[in-house]
């Protein structure tokens, strides 16, 4: 209950503001009315009456605008108020500091730092009325308290000690909190433009510039719930293409410093976080080419030296990331010399990975849609050069068509990893069924020439030759190929054959028409492996 000093004063302070209102404006009493009652209301914080505190918030910063020489006397009046015992004298101090900021534009830089500073509240109450503060200060000059925001944002470049460096990191976690959420982030969006001289290229470049200093979990708020969320960023737009530069150059930086030969550290925390924001850049939301993306690693960062020194996750980071990337180049970037010899790097260096991952046991393990990127590179390069596939990666894509066809409780909403399924399965099986046709016509061509060099009996010793073959090959066919290989047979036995149509038999029996389904042409091939 309000003491009658209380009551008096705060009824005195009511009389006199109602008087200047009422007082003709400019007339020289007024102007000394109006300093007298502003003097009195600034030694007036100190009252131990929350009546009249209340009074003063409120109605300071109508005063203070007329004298410039009581200006900082008023705010830090203001900000008294703002750490007062009582809870409603503070909010009406924080409603108060924003008045100032209306009335004085260039105070909003120290005000909007005042009120980042009190997000530290314990009242859950106070910090949603000094949230609401600080968005009228977003409002009222977004490029500058956007600036003030990214103050508490960006680590220190020097060190500080430890108590120091706590209550940075706890002020940091809050003003990220307060940033992505929903009404923040609307202002901030709101603010916004496509231009390079909007207030949120501000947001951009204090970010961009500290990221590689950020903890992983603050750079991906920043960057993904507000960066990415921007107008600027858009498919195939100029900024979204520095953005991604501006990532890769980062992570450059960091690569040299992380895995330097002087260094020790392989486990390339910083390189990896900036990478991977790379990656959603360019390959899950496909705002720009990710042709930076695939330079970084090639061919000097995937060589087998610099990959035997990283660990297994860390290897599989860089399976996926490099590998998705290359997936969605486009088909002019992929016919450029560059790429070829990439792409030869890419076999040399990224084949014994596959071999591991596969085998490895653990879904963490099956990055499909990588497999699916280094598949369809084994499938060009066989293409454009004489490769095939090695025995032993034979081995590994048996393996990996098993598993996949393993999977099967796939559900409708993850229609795009079923697609990723069955287009593994499809090159696999198109990468065997290549490999296991031209292997039998290799070694027929080179028996037949042999025997005809050494012996040179004529036609007679080559044909007990192709037919001794072919009783090899023919011990089954699925039904669809009994006729085709019956009718084959019966002219080879009644007519005679050049020996390029000989030696190339095999070959017509183990290679599967492509009219044919996929789905028979993987039962199909498991059959012949099973029973071969």
């Amino acid at each position: 209950m309000a003491s009658d000093d209380e009551k008096e004063i705060t009824r005195e302070l009511n009389i006199q503001i109602h008087a200047i209102r009422a007082a003709p404006k400019g007339s020289e009493k007024t102007v000394s009315q109006e300093r007298e009652l502003l003097k009195r209301m600034i030694g007036l914080v100190s009252s131990p009456y929350i009546t009249v505190k209340i009074v003063v918030a409120r109605h300071i910063p109508v005063y203070i605008k007329s004298f410039e020489d009581l200006e900082d006397d008023a705010i830090n009046a203001v900000y008294d108020l703002c750490e007062d015992q009582e809870s409603t004298v503070r909010m009406e101090g924080y409603r108060a500091i924003t008045q100032i900021s209306t009335f004085f534009p260039k105070h909003v830089k120290r005000n909007a730092d005042v009120l980042v500073q009190l997000l530290q509240s314990d009242e859950r109450r106070e910090v949603l009325i000094v949230s609401r503060q600080l968005l009228l200060h977003l409002d009222l000059d977004p490029a500058v308290t956007l600036n003030v925001l990214c103050d508490q944002i960006v680590p220190p470049e020097v060190p500080v000690d430890e108590e120091d460096q706590a209550v940075r990191d706890r002020l940091r976690s809050l003003v990220i909190e307060f940033m992505r959420g929903m009404a923040a982030k609307g202002s901030i969006l709101r603010h916004s433009t496509k231009s390079e001289l909007g207030p949120d290229t501000v947001l951009v470049n204090r970010v961009m510039s500290a990221i590689s200093r950020l903890s992983p979990s603050d750079g991906d708020i920043l960057f993904k719930d507000i960066i990415l969320d921007l107008p600027a960023y858009e498919e195939g737009s100029q900024r979204s293409r520095d953005l991604l530069r501006n990532l890769v150059e980062e992570a450059e930086s960091c690569y040299r410093s992380e895995a330097g030969e002087d260094s020790d550290n392989t486990s390339l925390t910083h390189t990896r976080h900036l990478m991977s924001l790379a990656a959603i850049v360019a390959v899950q939301r496909r705002l720009t080419s990710s042709v930076p993306i695939v330079q970084f690693w090639c061919p000097n960062k995937i060589s087998t030296a610099m990959l035997g020194r990283l660990s297994e996750d860390l290897q599989l980071f860089v399976f996926d990331n490099v590998l998705n990337a290359y997936g969605e180049l486009s088909s002019d970037a992929l016919q450029t010399k560059d790429f070829k010899a990439i792409r030869t790097s890419l076999v040399d260096a990224l084949t014994p990975l596959l071999s591991r991952f596969v085998t490895a046991q653990g879904s963490a393990h099956r990055v499909w849609s990588a497999y699916k990127a280094l598949l369809t590179v084994y499938k060009q390069h066989a293409a454009e050069t004489k490769w095939q596939v090695p025995p032993s990666l034979m081995t590994t894509l048996r393996d990996l068509q098993a598993q996949a066809e393993e999977i099967t409780n796939l559900s409708d909403e993850e229609k795009e990893q079923k697609t990723c399924l069955r287009q593994v399965q499809d090159l696999t099986l198109s990468l065997l069924d290549s490999s296991t046709a031209s292997a039998p016509a290799s070694s027929n061509s080179k028996g037949i020439s042999s025997h005809i060099h050494k012996n040179n009996a004529g036609p007679v010793h080559i044909n007990h030759q192709v037919r001794r073959r072919r009783r090899q090959h023919v011990k089954w066919l699925p039904p669809f190929r009994q006729a085709h290989a019956q009718e084959t047979l019966g002219k080879s036995s009644n007519q005679h054959h050049s020996q390029d149509d000989r030696t190339q038999y095999p070959r017509q029996l183990r290679v599967w028409p492509e009219t044919l389904p996929s789905s028979t042409r993987r039962l199909a091939h498991k059959a012949l492996c099973l029973l071969s």
